[in-house]
């Protein structure tokens, strides 16, 4: 039996099929894979290798060519950031970081709906910083940090590439010199 719409609305039917039988999607949400896939883990990587060099103005290069000026980022301490802040605070991490040991988005899924993608996974980095905020202990004292943290992405088709929008990080595990950090 032919779905009602398919009687009553024949070029709505075969508009449906031919979306369908082109590979296109009728499911709001998804699967992605491909060349999408390959350039949202290609933009991450980017990102990870400037913020493990340690330069700003690499960092902040990588970030003009794949975030979008409206970025939106929630970190899993409750502050949300803009473009501009997050850069900033980019900037302080990089006169606090001694050293990257690891520092890696891990994508577990991809969907899109239309020019929009999300994708979720894990960010993991550790670090060896020096603390210039007492934010793990006595100021001016270098900590070795790991942290884990589930991550949401939020990207929008722009002309022919896709520009990271918002970006939700939550679920957050800090490791600090060996011990399981409480306060964070």
């Amino acid at each position: 039996m032919k779905p009602i719409f398919c009687t009553r609305k024949p070029v709505l039917c075969a508009a449906l099929v031919a979306l369908t039988l082109s590979g296109g999607s009728v499911h709001a949400d998804a699967p992605v894979g491909g060349t999408i896939r390959r350039e949202v883990q290609g933009d991450y990587r980017k990102f990870t290798a400037a913020e493990t060099s340690r330069q700003y103005d690499r960092i902040k290069q990588i970030v003009e060519t794949f975030f979008s000026p409206s970025l939106t980022v929630y970190t899993p301490s409750g502050k949300t950031l803009n473009y501009a802040q997050f850069l900033e605070e980019m900037k302080a991490t990089t006169h606090e970081t001694l050293a990257v040991q690891e520092n890696a988005f891990h994508p577990q899924t991809l969907k899109r709906q239309g020019n929009t993608l999300t994708d979720t996974g894990i960010y993991q980095f550790t670090r060896t910083f020096l603390d210039l905020d007492g934010d793990f202990g006595k100021k001016g004292l270098t900590y070795q940090l790991n942290e884990r943290s589930h991550y949401q992405g939020e990207w929008v088709k722009t002309g022919q590439s896709w520009r990271l929008q918002s970006l939700h990080l939550s679920g957050r595990r800090q490791i600090v010199n060996g011990k399981l950090f409480l306060n964070g």
